[in-house]
């Protein structure tokens, strides 16, 4: 769902006017195009508009230092007002943990300079350790994804761990993938649904 959500994240951008610029380091950008249409959003007509812009990288020690550097050259001639990085994990992987940290806290405030509003995409194998780790410094805010069975099917589920200066909702929300983008709402009498036991 994390791919998705960033995609309909610059796509709802799009349809009101605002350019978006989407990197992706895990799929080829016709790859994620065909994802979308999959979903029925029309895509290529705000691509072709100018409107969305898609980038795709394959993240090596040897070539990521000429990739960031490409990010920064699309940021500063495409202004996007929204950007999805999908995902800074694969960054992580090929990174020095030192240097990976660094890029992130200059790549964010460079965003917040400029007015760009941001999405990461990161893998998590659990919710506490994304909250501890230098990421959470660097960010303003974290939401977390997550598939759960409920009466036999999966279900995605949603909700914010953290919002920096500000309350927010401790709800856990179900979303779905629909033609018309995402789609929350409240799961109806079910509990425990982040500890892996829904009842």
């Amino acid at each position: 769902g994390k791919t998705t959500f960033a995609l309909h994240f610059i796509t709802e951008a799009a349809k009101r006017g605002a350019r978006g610029l989407y990197i992706s380091f895990e799929e080829p950008s016709q790859q994620l195009i065909r994802h979308m249409e999959g979903f029925g959003w029309n895509i290529n007509e705000l691509v072709d508009r100018d409107l969305i812009k898609l980038v795709s990288y394959s993240p090596e020690p040897f070539n990521v230092e000429q990739q960031l550097d490409e990010v920064f050259r699309y940021l500063k001639e495409y202004r996007p007002a929204r950007l999805a990085i999908d995902t800074i994990v694969a960054l992580e992987r090929v990174m020095v943990e030192d240097r990976y940290l660094r890029y992130l806290k200059s790549l964010t405030l460079y965003l917040k300079n400029q007015g760009i509003t941001t999405l990461f995409t990161a893998l998590a194998k659990s919710i506490v350790p994304m909250v501890a780790t230098g990421i959470s410094s660097t960010v303003d805010n974290i939401i977390a994804l997550r598939q759960v069975e409920i009466e036999s099917s999966l279900r995605r589920s949603a909700v914010i761990l953290k919002t920096r200066g500000s309350a927010h909702d401790n709800e856990i929300r179900e979303f779905e993938i629909t033609s018309k983008g995402v789609i929350l709402k409240k799961f109806l009498g079910t509990e425990q649904v982040l500890g892996g036991t829904p009842r």
